[in-house]
């Protein structure tokens, strides 16, 4: 047993941070997310023979966790799909007053870009996190949504041009071409 709670905790400490990260994109209510965290983790334990015949691990975990979230989440309908990922802070270089204009310019882009996140679906939303977040490959991502590899590239084709389509038509707009 003991054996179990040690793989347990190498696995939550390698995994809890990365898949509450993709629970808040597929569910804004951060309790919501830390109950099907521990669930997932709970499950786990109880399930432990089959992980460890898992060959994909990582996506068994990530199945898991999506699979419980959803479930919890149909169980709670009031809660709804976030509109968009947290941004990251990157560090400026140069004067104080670059410094402010690049944060003011960055803060922009962000919400910006927040804004056209959330004008995708969230099939759209969520494999452009399973392949920008997760850094996982078509293959990957299409056993994880249990579709074909291609369908995978596809579904993240039409994300991109999706994103594109609404970046083209903000400018056009704004800039009255």
């Amino acid at each position: 047993m003991e054996d179990v709670i040690t793989v347990l905790n190498g696995i939550y400490s390698e995994y809890a941070g990365r898949l509450f990260s993709y629970g808040m994109q597929l569910c804004p209510d951060k309790r919501l997310v830390e109950d099907a965290l521990q669930e997932t983790f709970l499950d786990l334990g109880r399930h432990a023979r089959a992980f460890s015949q898992a060959r994909d691990k990582r996506g068994y975990l990530f199945a898991s966790f999506r699979y419980k979230l959803l479930r919890m989440k149909k169980e709670h309908p009031e809660y709804s799909s976030i509109d968009g990922p947290d941004g990251l802070d990157l560090p400026q270089e140069g004067t104080i007053e670059e410094t402010f204009i690049g944060e003011e310019q960055r803060r922009l882009h962000e919400s910006r870009l927040q804004e056209m996140y959330s004008e995708l679906t969230p099939r759209h939303r969520e494999v452009l996190f399973l392949r920008f977040s997760e850094r996982m490959s078509f293959k990957e991502i299409a056993d994880y949504l249990s579709i074909e590899p291609q369908s995978a590239q596809n579904l993240f084709g039409r994300a991109l041009a999706r994103l594109r389509k609404i970046y083209l038509e903000e400018t056009t707009e704004k800039y009255h071409l």
